[in-house]
């Protein structure tokens, strides 16, 4: 009796594992053919649209440099020595405008003399001319031949050659005298001035140097690949250190033919105006070209 009740307890112990286990293993042999394919109700919204063609824009990012857009040195015509020197370094002028003034004192009295020349010159002309108008009164007359008269026509022609030398000579010495004053032929900044009060200066020496700050260029280069992106004509947008949150466009003006031989890459120029002259060269530019 004790060994039957035994028997069914463990027998009920174990079914429900015997039953687990067999359930299990034929759920898992019948899950692929048990599970039915269903379809799916959801809808994928589709857009159609015309194909275009269209041109793709790569921002280029480049640094580069602030340059004036033009420099040149100021010479004098003639010799002399420096009298009076009206402007020094970092002032503005423009054309026209007087810069520096050489010595003419000696040019002055060399002036009156040849004025004084002039003068002689021209009373022996009319002494020339008083004696050949005399001559050829003579001459209807028959008092003197001809030949003193052609002598005296000739004198009268040497005369007239002799007032024409002294005038060409005084407008030669005047053309000196405004020479001594040096002027500015351009508008600009003097950025250099390499001549003192009482230096004696010639025809060959530079007294300033006058850059041009509008425009300005920004100076900046390309790599090869990009060469035939950018034109001249194309806009570019520039941002500076110094102006903060502001930003300046400007245009390509040229494009060097010849590569950097350090670098590589080839130069490029574009024009930024500047009527408030705030760019200054040596600034460094933040560039922007599409």
């Amino acid at each position: 009796m004790y060994r039957t009740r035994l028997f069914h307890l463990a027998a009920v112990l174990l079914l429900p594992f015997l039953g687990c286990s067999s359930g299990s293993q034929q759920e898992s042999l019948a899950a692929p053919d048990s599970v039915p394919l269903q379809q799916s109700n959801v809808r994928i919204p589709v857009q159609v649209a015309e194909i275009l063609e269209a041109r793709l824009s790569e921002t280029l990012d480049l640094t580069g440099t602030v340059e004036p857009w033009d420099d040149f040195h100021v010479t004098a015509e003639i010799p002399g020595r420096v009298e009076t020197i009206h402007v020094d370094e970092g002032d503005w002028v423009e054309k026209g405008d007087l810069l520096l003034e050489l010595d003419k004192v000696q040019r002055d009295l060399e002036v009156r003399s040849r004025q004084a020349r002039l003068k002689q010159s021209e009373v022996e002309l009319e002494y020339a001319k008083k004696r050949l108008a005399r001559a050829q009164a003579l001459l209807e007359k028959g008092a003197i031949s001809q030949s003193e008269v052609d002598t005296l026509s000739e004198r009268v022609g040497f005369a007239a050659s002799g007032v024409d030398m002294a005038r060409v000579a005084i407008e030669s010495m005047e053309e000196e005298l405004r020479d001594t004053q040096v002027f500015a032929p351009a508008p600009g900044q003097i950025s250099e001035r390499r001549v003192s009060v009482g230096e004696a200066v010639n025809s060959s020496s530079a007294l300033f140097k006058i850059i041009q700050l509008d425009p300005v260029q920004v100076v900046t280069e390309i790599s090869e690949p990009y060469l035939q992106e950018v034109v001249p004509g194309e806009r570019a947008q520039f941002t500076f250190d110094a102006f903060s949150g502001a930003s300046f466009s400007g245009t390509v003006h040229r494009i060097h033919p010849v590569a950097n031989p350090q670098s590589g890459a080839f130069p490029v120029e574009i024009r930024l105006d500047n009527p408030k002259r705030k760019f200054l060269p040596g600034m460094i530019v933040r560039i922007t070209l599409s």
